[in-house]
Formats: C-alpha cells, sequence, structure tokens
C-alpha cells in the first residue's frame, strides 16, 4: 500500500514538472517586451537606470499558464520621483505586444498581472 502511494506521488511530481519548468518563461518574456514597448513609446529621450517588477496578489500558478500577461506600467523621474507616465500593456507568452496604451489607472492596475515602476 504505501508503495503504490509512493510511485502514485512520483508520478503525479513527474507529471507536473514540465509544466512548472515552462511557466517561468512566459510571464518573462511578456514583461520584458512590455517593459521595452513602453520605454520606446513614452520615454525615447531617457535613460532607463532601474525596474521594479511587483507581481499582483492575485498571481497563481494558474495565473502564469495564461496565454496573455497584463503589466501595468508606470515611470517616476530617478531624482524627482515625479510620475512621468503610466500604461497598461497586453503581451502574450512569446513575447508580442498585442496592447500597449492608457486608460484610465483603475480600469487595469487591479488585475493586472505584474506592476513595472521604470526610474
Amino acid at each position: 500500500m504505501k508503495t503504490k502511494i509512493a510511485s502514485l506521488t512520483a508520478v503525479a511530481c513527474l507529471a507536473i514538472t514540465p509544466f512548472a519548468s515552462h511557466a517561468a518563461p512566459a510571464p518573462t518574456t511578456a514583461f520584458n517586451a512590455c517593459v521595452k514597448a513602453f520605454v520606446n513609446s513614452y520615454l525615447p529621450d531617457r535613460t532607463v537606470r532601474a525596474t521594479k517588477t511587483t507581481n499582483s496578489p492575485g498571481l497563481t500558478a494558474l495565473t502564469l499558464t495564461q496565454r496573455k500577461y497584463t503589466i501595468a506600467l508606470s515611470a517616476r523621474g530617478a531624482n524627482s520621483g515625479e510620475l512621468l507616465a503610466n500604461a497598461r500593456c497586453v503581451a502574450d507568452g512569446k513575447g508580442i505586444v498585442l496592447v500597449l496604451d492608457t486608460p484610465p489607472t483603475l480600469d487595469y492596475v487591479a488585475q493586472a498581472d505584474f506592476r513595472a515602476d521604470v526610474r
């Protein structure tokens, strides 16, 4: 009985291993594409010194498997902290930016998969 349970546990672990190992690159690729598009569109004459990433509270393993990622982006002056730009970016796991726009902030920040503050 114990051997059967151990075998089922091992099979279950092996079954989810590919899922877990491929989950991380898609959000990273989407995030990088959105930050690049945001900087090129909203801050073309500025040098980016740092990007701070925050996962939204609702981010789970299931969220990481979705095909589109919403990233809430904001840019602040490095010295002044002054808000320079806000945007919403939607990208797929392959890093293709589907939407880069500036709807009212309340419409997208709460539902964002990630948040990024560019300085």
